[in-house]
């Protein structure tokens, strides 16, 4: 519980300093999420751990990260509001993402001293209930940019959504 509160009050703090890069926040939220589990060849934190975590567009990062995000030509205003929903957002979701990690690292661990499906069907499911409502989290958040941007900047979002940053 205290790694938790640990990892809460230093993503709230993260989030809400305006003037880090995303590349920076990324390594932070690394540093928090500790190392890649034993079969995790690669990690992408936090978006591995959402139930959906490739086919839904991430509204926040698209906004405010993305190489064409210059084209929404979002006022300071829609910055501002975009920028306080990320500060309330990613809290969430990162300490969701640590407690679901962990979980499947624990997971992991059993199978590997033989514990059988049976056994494990509790764990699956709790994780699966984890993983669904980080995606709920992340669909009201979705909402909740789409709120702040015109019809015509979310047509220019989405315009871009699928280009991959350089």
């Amino acid at each position: 519980m205290r790694m938790v509160m640990v990892a809460l009050f230093g993503v709230t703090a993260l989030c809400s300093a305006g003037d880090l890069t995303h590349t920076e926040l990324k390594k932070q939220m690394q540093v928090m999420a500790g190392a890649p589990g034993p079969f995790a060849a690669h990690e992408n934190f936090p978006k591995d751990y959402f139930l959906i975590s490739k086919n839904i567009p991430f509204y926040v990062g698209l906004t405010l990260h993305h190489p064409s995000s210059e084209l929404l030509k979002l006022t300071d205003e829609q910055l501002t509001r975009i920028q306080e929903i990320r500060a309330r957002v990613m809290p969430v979701v990162v300490t969701s993402a640590i407690k679901i990690k962990k979980m499947e690292i624990a997971l992991a661990d059993k199978i590997v001293h033989g514990a059988k499906a049976e056994v494990l069907l509790s764990d699956v499911e709790e994780i699966a209930r984890l993983k669904t409502a980080l995606t709920m989290e992340h669909l009201r958040c979705i909402e909740a940019v789409r709120a702040v941007l015109t019809q015509q900047q979310e047509k220019i979002l989405l315009s871009y959504a699928a280009e991959k940053p350089h």
